[in-house]
């Protein structure tokens, strides 16, 4: 026992040794990775020499950080130091041919995929190459023969990644080739297993079309296949909001519920021992052959082999074991692996299921299954707060609901398509199973992300959190001992209480017409929902992932409008965020333009997403909804001072079922004076103070004409400019304004219905 427990030991502290060792390998510059390396080395000796007995627990950890560390570093100067990187410096024209190594993948108008290139010729020179380049390219329509395994030649113009060159040298490569789609021609065909499995995907695919609605059958292609192309944006943000995104992301779960099937279906027929392991590992590559061969699944395969191989020699089988030579073996492969965001998960929520489940008792299965999630939920946790994430606290009862579906609703799905081959009728009578499997799904999805996430966004969000992460250590803890877990799921239901109180805590009523100023800091974030659906987004904020997990947490799927007021980072910076995860209508924008990356990040996205785009001008009205209207009453053409960007702000009158809000963005005292010279009556119910209330934020004529019932500042908490000033609220107290800030009381939810309006505050 003792020995089996330092071998578990032993293959932990290799696996995290690895990890550390990539990560030095890809962030550090070659002269400080060999002092790393150096000093570990020197500490490895010297521990060994003092601790013989330990000398293995020691040296081998280090030898394969060593390793991890060498094999990322030659990845990274590989890609950084080839001939495409040289010639992308100059935006060199040249004609690259290799074989493409990455499903197309498209955005808006634009299709990327990446070559593995073998030769690259300028016109004057050719050289041999086995660098990596991401192709990017403009489609109006099928991009033709072009998928994962086909050999192609790419006319285009080399040239760097500039704003987020990290991104591209985690995929292996660190330049771009753009091309148009008539200098990209195909020139050898793929091997046997790459063309069935795009056939495949695309035959299932085309299936799907044809036995599902347009939005049954984009759920099930994220399912089977772990295409999200054609899945609904607004079904995406539910499964993300209750912790069901991994569904649509072909993972371990797929894996492991596929393999269930085929043993148990094996078992009721008779077969042999061995015939179900042969059975249940082809299975498994059939699942990942399907999902395109993505790291997470491949991972589930690569663990699901060693566990049959070891029953096959006898030897028993220990998950933490299998999970980190499965680990090591991906990661030797491909060091870059570890920066898949799906691998990333995938491989903490496995971690997280195997540690909390390791020698716990086997009680019933529903007991398990919830210990299951309770530990994939713990391993990845920590991640989602990295990312500036809300932690769903209706993760635990949205995966009882929905995992024990999957199987089902994959091999259903799957046996509609071969049905449907032999008899469209028979396929369609089949279908009605996986249809109504992925619409209770859906159901599912949709009420439970109405409950808001947990963060460290305010007081009574931080307290769910507690209490939910304490609620999922004590349940893994009371199943492995065999004891009741009454206490523990009570805490996850008192966590799941708190993170909706904000939703309740009114002072006079609420309505689906709302108007939301969103705690982001020090800067400007305005969410605007009506009864009918319609959203509206005034600007994102100073973080690109805070807002955009605000609007998941509060169970935004689309925006119909969003406004960019002025290019400045603390208004524009989350906008990219946002256009980037959510669909979007409209973008309005200021039409001043910034040398900020930002600004041109959103600009981009927009273009790239077909988003349509519209200067904001004077006395343009936008008809949202028929409860929902914007009314722009000051622009930058209106600026005595274009090279201030505050006074270039766009203003905007909002309109929503018989209230009035005056969203000022950061307007100063000139550009305020121009306003009411145009407008002087401006007369509203809710003031968005300008500038987050600074000393001369909101001249007192403004505050005059708007006359205001509810004055509401967004700021920064502990923000070093001393917004808001004092003589600035006295003079907002003095006319009988209310004030609301957010540093002191988080997201500040305004509900109006029929002119009334009441507030709601304390969400973070």
């Amino acid at each position: 026992m003792l020995q089996s427990e330092l071998r578990r030991a032993l293959y932990l502290s290799c696996l995290c040794a690895t990890v550390t060792g990539i990560l030095l390998g890809r962030y550090s510059p070659p002269l400080a990775l060999i002092a790393i390396i150096s000093v570990l080395a020197g500490l490895t000796a010297g521990m060994s020499l003092v601790f013989p007995g330990w000398w293995k627990a020691i040296v081998v950890p280090g030898a394969f950080m060593a390793l991890g560390a060498f094999l990322m570093f030659l990845a990274a100067s590989g890609a950084r130091g080839g001939i495409l990187p040289r010639l992308a410096l100059d935006k060199t024209s040249a004609t690259v041919t290799g074989q493409v190594v990455s499903t197309p993948h498209r955005a808006g108008d634009c299709l990327y995929f990446f070559v593995e290139a073998a030769a690259v010729e300028t016109g004057a020179s050719c050289w041999e190459t086995g660098e990596r380049v991401l192709v990017r390219t403009v489609v109006n329509g099928d991009a033709g023969g072009v998928f994962s395994g086909v050999r192609v030649e790419v006319r285009g113009r080399l040239r760097h990644e500039q704003d987020n060159p990290g991104w591209l040298l985690d995929k292996g490569a660190a330049s771009i080739l753009e091309s148009p789609l008539s200098g990209i021609k195909v020139v050898g065909g793929a091997d046997i297993v790459s063309r069935w499995v795009h056939q495949s995907r695309n035959w299932m695919t085309g299936a799907y079309g044809r036995l599902f609605r347009e939005r049954v059958a984009g759920f099930i292609e994220g399912v089977t296949l772990g295409r999200k192309d054609n899945l609904d944006p607004g079904i995406m943000s539910d499964l993300r909001a209750c912790g069901l995104s991994h569904i649509v992301a072909v993972s371990g779960l797929h894996v492991a519920a596929v393999v269930a099937l085929v043993l148990a279906a094996a078992s009721a027929l008779g077969a042999g021992r061995l015939s179900r392991l042969i059975l249940a590992c082809a299975a498994a590559m059939f699942v990942v052959a399907l999902a395109g061969f993505r790291p997470s699944a491949l991972r589930a395969s690569v663990m699901a082999g060693l566990c049959f191989g070891g029953m096959l020699l006898g030897r028993k089988n220990d998950p933490l074991n299998g999970l980190c030579l499965a680990g090591f073996l991906l990661m030797f492969a491909n060091p870059r692996a570890l920066f898949d965001p799906g691998f990333q998960f995938s491989f903490a929520a496995t971690l997280g299921i195997v540690i909390a489940m390791r020698s716990s008792a086997r009680k019933g299965r529903t007991i398990m299954l919830v210990a299951v999630c309770a530990g994939a939920q713990l391993g990845i946790i920590p991640m989602m707060l990295s990312r500036g994430e809300g932690v769903p606290v209706t993760a635990i009862a949205a995966n009882l609901a929905v995992v024990p579906l999957v199987g089902p609703l994959m091999a259903s799905a799957w046996g509609a398509c071969l049905l449907s081959a032999l008899t469209p009728t028979g396929g369609k009578l089949l279908a009605v199973v996986p249809e109504a499997l992925s619409r209770l799904i859906i159901s599912i999805a949709g009420l439970l992300s109405k409950v808001p996430g947990a963060g460290v966004g305010g007081a009574l969000s931080i307290a769910a959190l507690v209490l939910y992460v304490s609620g999922l250590v004590a349940l893994v803890v009371r199943v492995r001992e065999r004891r009741s877990v009454f206490g523990p799921l009570v805490a996850v239901t008192c966590s799941v209480l708190l993170a909706v109180a904000p939703m309740f805590i009114a002072v006079a009523f609420r309505s689906p017409n709302s108007i939301t100023v969103l705690d982001v800091g020090q800067g400007d974030a305005i969410l605007i929902r009506d009864r009918s659906g319609a959203v509206v987004l005034i600007d994102g904020g100073p973080d690109e992932r805070q807002v955009t997990a605000k609007l998941r947490s509060r169970g935004v799927r689309k925006i119909d409008v969003m406004v960019s007021s002025h290019p400045h980072a603390d208004h524009i910076t989350g906008l990219v965020g946002v256009i980037g995860e959510f669909p979007v209508g409209l973008l309005i924008d200021s039409g001043v333009r910034a040398e900020t990356s930002a600004c041109e990040e959103l600009l981009e996205a927009a273009r790239l997403k077909g988003v349509s785009h519209r200067v904001a001008r004077e006395g343009q009205v936008i008809e949202v909804s028929p409860h929902l209207r914007l009314e722009v009453v000051f622009e930058p053409e209106l600026s005595p001072e274009r090279e201030n960007l505050n006074n270039c702000s766009v203003v905007i009158m909002v309109h929503l079922d018989g209230a009035k809000a005056l969203l000022t963005a950061d307007l100063e005292k000139e550009g305020q004076l121009v306003m009411l010279g145009l407008y002087p009556d401006l007369s509203c119910d809710i003031l968005k103070v300008p500038h987050q209330g600074a000393l001369d934020a909101a001249l007192p004529e403004l505050v005059e004409s708007a006359d205001p019932a509810l004055g509401v500042i967004s700021v920064g908490e502990g923000n070093t400019y001393g917004h808001p000033s004092e003589q600035h609220l006295e003079m907002l107290e003095e006319r009988g304004v209310r004030v609301l800030r957010t540093d002191l009381v988080g997201d500040i939810e305004i509900s109006v219905d029929s002119g009334r309006i009441g507030v709601a505050a304390g969400g973070g």
